[in-house]
């Protein structure tokens, strides 16, 4: 009944309307299907691109072959031969190493005599080969031999270990029949030192506290060595330093090499051993004619204070000798400034009284010697 009541005009732009609403719907709709269609080719278009560049990279990919090529493997063996070619040469070089070293100390060891007796000849020839393994090796079983006698040295000692009482003493003595003998001097007394610079005096001026490097006239005259007078440690380690010092005779020129080991350091006790060598394969001349020293020296030094150290000292000289043989008679007086004479046993009383002033001289030596060491040392 409205709808009949409405005007014509406005029921025919209602109808505008839907018809536009229409259209435009349909256009939409229409726009739509266009997008879609574009989307879905490009995605067809995508994906025969992406199987087209699969199909290529499949057909140019080589195959994963999980073994190693027969090239690896040949680098690999060649490298490993190397490898145990290399350790090979190491291990026969040491092998001829120590092989060698074996039959060094063989020979060595089977030159020097059995006999322990620390009073006989044989103990002062030593030895010192050129190998560095077997020379250091040298250096400590001589240094360890020297102390294994230590408490035999000792034990001829006037004082006992317990004395307190000052001693100085000296002894001579004629050993065996080609005219050598021993001389040997005991001291016990409380030294006004610390016993670190007693022990390092003893280690670093082994040749000048016992006077090996100077004549005896020049110890009388009271010479001191000057100081920029080089040192005659020749080589030096941890424990050992093996000296070497020449002295000029009327008779020929006498070289002293001496080695000088700490044996034993703890806090309250030092132990020191010295002794001359007549073989060494580095030192040694070639000169037949140079006289060789023959000196061996035990030290103890036990602390008393933080200044003041006990020394316990064993010394023994033997003769003096040319290629291991003592130089004849005559020949040692005159080193010793004595006449001649032909009476052996005046000779070795002489030997013996010019020794012990000697041995005086060289202690009034020390006194300057630990002086100067001491200022060397306060100045570094």
């Amino acid at each position: 009944m409205a709808d009949r009541q409405r005007p014509a005009h406005a029921q025919s732009s209602t109808g505008e309307k839907a018809t536009r609403r229409r259209l435009l719907e349909k256009e939409r709709q229409r726009q739509m299907r266009i997008r879609k269609k574009a989307f879905y080719s490009s995605l067809v278009q995508e994906l025969a691109t992406l199987e087209t560049a699969l199909r290529t990279s499949n057909a140019t990919r080589k195959p994963v072959d999980v073994m190693l090529s027969w090239r690896d493997v040949a680098q690999a063996l060649e490298e490993s031969r190397v490898d145990s070619a290399t350790a090979n040469r190491r291990l026969k070089d040491r092998f001829h190493q120590v092989q060698l070293q074996v039959q060094e100390l063989h020979a060595w060891v089977t030159a020097v005599p059995a006999s322990l007796d620390a009073t006989g000849p044989t103990w002062r020839d030593v030895t010192l080969l050129k190998s560095p393994s077997a020379r250091e090796l040298g250096k400590e079983w001589i240094v360890k031999r020297m102390y294994h006698h230590m408490d035999r040295v000792f034990h001829g000692f006037v004082a006992s270990s317990s004395s307190r009482e000052p001693v100085f003493d000296t002894s001579f003595r004629v050993v065996g029949d080609d005219g050598g003998y021993q001389f040997m001097v005991w001291f016990d007394a409380e030294v006004p030192l610390p016993m670190e610079i007693l022990t390092n005096l003893h280690l670093h001026h082994a040749c000048e506290i016992a006077g090996l490097d100077l004549t005896l006239a020049e110890l009388r005259a009271g010479v001191m060595v000057p100081d920029d007078h080089k040192t005659t440690i020749v080589e030096a380690s941890d424990s050992t330093m093996l000296h070497q010092s020449f002295r000029h005779h009327a008779t020929g020129i006498e070289v002293a090499q001496v080695l000088v080991g700490v044996v034993l350091a703890t806090d309250d006790r030092h132990v020191t051993v010295t002794t001359s060598l007549l073989d060494d394969e580095i030192m040694s001349r070639d000169d037949a004619t140079l006289i060789h020293s023959q000196y061996q020296a035990w030290h103890e030094f036990q602390r008393v204070s933080p200044t003041a150290t006990r020394l316990r000292l064993a010394a023994a000289a033997g003769p003096r000798c040319r290629n291991k043989v003592p130089i004849p008679l005559d020949e040692e007086a005159a080193v010793w400034g004595i006449h001649h004479s032909s009476d052996e046993a005046t000779m070795h009383r002489h030997i013996h009284t010019t020794a012990r002033r000697s041995v005086n001289d060289a202690m009034a030596r020390i006194e300057q010697l630990a002086i100067r060491f001491i200022q060397r040392h306060a100045c570094a």
